[in-house]
């Protein structure tokens, strides 16, 4: 009984490693009807299950096979992948809240991606940039890095973050195989100068705090704005780690930001640019 359990196994194991090199191979039909058959006499096999997903040609089909691998296997190593297929097609749907809440148990490049992406659309640039950092820093190739460094350009852009952005921009162009996406970062990276230039501030300003976190800086601005004051959010990098200082005016004159800078505590008057 042993040695037939023993067989079965092997059997299974060289059937799923067929369907995966036809899969690579792009002969998908060969490789779903392969899938088709073994999960027919293995219907709870979670690769048989994954595989089914992949190569299902019905879209409500390829789901209900990745939701039930979820349901009986949540530990399984192919359940993270399943978890990406089902948050992509929320995406698609526009579900974005949808899809951070399959991605919470995902810690792999292509999820931390696709739920700052999701997060962008909900507006939340900050927490998108945190998700955009956590895919470079697991980054496998080139392609992924790519990938995050284009979320981080466009997360950074969407928040007001110029300089920041100007930056991924360059670092986006740097990395291999970025060729393809030249035009873009050109674009991209054109849109944060212009956006610069036309944020530029002359004269004296108050600095009136700064954060290391973006959020805390805007509320301090939007505070400051309902009070009557012209204010802005200027990102600094200290010790190479981002810092959002609160500054108050221009003033054409030091003596003038002199005089505003009496109704703040612990403040510091800068001349700009």
């Amino acid at each position: 009984m042993l040695e037939f359990i023993l067989l079965a196994s092997c059997v299974s194991a060289g059937t799923l490693e067929h369907v995966r090199e036809l899969f690579e191979a792009g002969r998908y039909g060969e490789a779903r009807s392969k899938a088709e058959v073994y999960l027919r006499s293995h219907p709870d096999d979670p690769e048989g299950l994954y595989w089914m997903g992949e190569l299902e040609g019905n879209v409500r089909a390829s789901l209900r096979c990745y939701e039930r691998l979820l349901r009986l296997y949540p530990a399984h190593p192919l359940s993270a992948k399943a978890r990406l297929r089902l948050a992509q097609y929320l995406y698609v749907r526009r579900e974005y809240s949808a899809v951070l809440r399959k991605l919470k148990e995902n810690f792999d490049n292509p999820s931390f991606c696709l739920l700052g992406r999701a997060l962008m659309a909900l507006g939340r640039y900050e927490r998108a940039g945190e998700a955009f950092l956590k895919a470079l820093s697991s980054a496998g190739s080139s392609e992924d890095s790519l990938r995050a460094l284009l979320g981080l350009l466009d997360a950074c852009l969407l928040g007001g973050l110029y300089e920041e952005a100007l930056r991924y921009a360059d670092m986006a162009m740097e990395v291999r195989g970025s060729k393809d996406w030249s035009a873009l970062l050109s674009e991209r990276a054109s849109l944060c100068r212009e956006k610069l230039k036309g944020s530029e501030v002359e004269g004296y300003v108050v600095q009136v705090g700064a954060f290391q976190s973006r959020t805390q800086a805007e509320r301090r601005c939007r505070e400051l704005r309902d009070a009557g004051y012209r204010v802005r959010v200027k990102e600094k990098l200290v010790g190479g780690k981002p810092w959002y200082a609160v500054w108050v005016g221009p003033y054409p004159t030091k003596e003038e930001a002199r005089r505003a800078s009496q109704a703040f505590s612990e403040v510091w008057i800068l001349k700009v640019p």
